[in-house]
């Protein structure tokens, strides 16, 4: 086997920075909190003008010295010393230093370490949590973000999932001074790729259907199969107006929500009117019963274990208290069995059966919660027909909410977009929708 080549103390210096091959240490400066490294930079065979692009250029005047920030190692903060040459350009009577490849000159920093910011911002951390990671300043971590740009996605999905999420942001408005903020900010998501396509800072019908309308031309917007949204009327006349060819579906998710929720007003009736006429005991065992109405019967013994047939004894002797949350509980359980069924003609024939048999109830909230399944019944069984589901946009938005919370919330929609895209959207410095201003014109380059 041939011997592999033994390096010298310089060249394991440059290899363990991930620095190019060329480049030669000159010395190093152990100081306190960081490690200095003075560089000697190759001289390259031609020199072409940034500006006109002549080559026949000549070195001119004084050298530079800069400090660039470099990716810490071993837990050390590096700072990079290098000297670049001052060159004249005959063709276009200008002047320009040589900056290597891998120097950001504009921001003050190498490729390397601007890549593992990039990556750092990806991940649900706190801006300080990256200063730390990266033995750097907040000022270079906000340099970094405010050199990103986030457009809008060039094709929309397949699959098109659309909810809402709590925000608490918007924009600054000058005179007078206050932030405009919108309380629900859209969550646009993939549904085949389970990645965040966009976000949008209002969820009103209006606004909806202007942005889609104006970012995507119809044929775009034919693209679109499958729009998965809630029980919302504007997601689904947004649907309606603008994806005329896509298929409606609202997932079972929405569904079980609507009737867990309308369980818990019925219970909560039922408490105040116990409260009322004194009856403590029983109030005890409804209070007692708010998470185990909600579960379905077949999951009962795998989430309360050894508590399982207590529970089950405690539902009965509430069930002879209260009939009307008896029925509520045996609704909520139908439309279980019916989610659990198969194949989809027969969940169908059962979810009519289910609306038939609860729609008169004498319960006002079952009344209600039937009165709006059945107006959306057909979106329901399109879940059913083509296995589809807004579940990938209901999981980013927990992933949202956990960014937001580590971050101790984003006042600018804009910043808060930008943190949501790239935690979320799987993207990477070189994607066709990221443009970074790095260059020394703040022209938009990566290689």
């Amino acid at each position: 086997m041939p011997r592999k080549k033994k390096l010298n103390a310089g060249e394991e210096l440059v290899q363990l920075l991930q620095l190019p091959p060329d480049v030669t240490v000159d010395h190093v400066d152990h100081e306190l909190e960081e490690d200095i490294f003075f560089l000697n930079l190759p001289v390259p065979l031609e020199r072409t003008c940034p500006f006109c692009g002549s080559k026949d250029c000549i070195i001119r005047g004084s050298a530079l010295t800069q400090s660039i920030r470099h990716i810490p190692v071993s837990g050390r903060k590096i700072t990079l010393s290098i000297t670049k040459r001052r060159f004249y350009c005959k063709g276009c009577e200008s002047s320009f230093y040589d900056t290597p490849d891998w120097v950001l000159s504009r921001l003050r920093m190498s490729r390397n370490l601007y890549k593992a910011i990039f990556n750092d911002l990806c991940e649900i951390l706190p801006f300080t949590q990256i200063m730390k990671k990266e033995h750097v300043s907040e000022r270079t971590i906000r340099s970094v973000f405010d050199s990103i740009e986030i457009l809008h996605p060039r094709n929309l999905p397949r699959t098109l999932c659309i909810d809402e999420f709590h925000a608490e942001s918007g924009f600054w408005i000058k005179k007078p001074k206050h932030w405009a903020k919108d309380k629900y900010n859209v969550n646009v998501t993939d549904g085949e790729r389970k990645i965040v396509v966009d976000v949008l800072q209002q969820r009103t019908l209006e606004y909806l259907s202007k942005y889609f309308r104006e970012t995507y031309l119809p044929v775009q917007r034919q693209a679109v199969k499958f729009f998965c949204c809630d029980m919302n009327g504007g997601f689904i006349s947004l649907a309606r107006t603008c994806f005329p060819k896509a298929v409606i579906i609202v997932d079972n998710f929405h569904v079980v929500q609507l009737l867990t929720k309308a369980m818990d007003k019925v219970r909560c009736r039922e408490q105040d009117f116990l409260i009322d006429h004194n009856r403590k005991d029983d109030y005890a065992r409804l209070k007692k019963l708010s998470r185990v109405l909600k579960t379905w019967d077949g999951n009962i013994e795998k989430y309360f274990q050894e508590t399982a047939s207590a529970k089950r004894k405690l539902m009965e002797e509430a069930f002879q208290v209260s009939p009307n949350l008896q029925t509520m509980h045996g609704a909520l359980q139908d439309f279980h069995d019916i989610m659990m069924s198969y194949p989809a003609s027969y969940q169908k024939e059962l979810l009519l059966e289910w609306i038939n048999e609860y729609k008169s109830s004498d319960i006002p909230e079952l009344k209600t919660a039937v009165g709006t399944i059945r107006l959306h019944r057909s979106y329901i069984i399109n879940a059913w027909l083509h296995e589809k589901s807004n579940g990938p946009c209901e999981g980013l938005n927990k992933k949202i909410k956990d960014l937001k919370r580590a971050s101790f919330g984003i006042h600018s929609f804009e910043s808060f977009r930008k943190r949501i895209l790239l935690t979320c959207g799987g993207l990477t410095p070189a994607s066709n929708q990221v443009i970074l201003h790095i260059g020394e014109e703040g022209t938009s380059t990566w290689s």
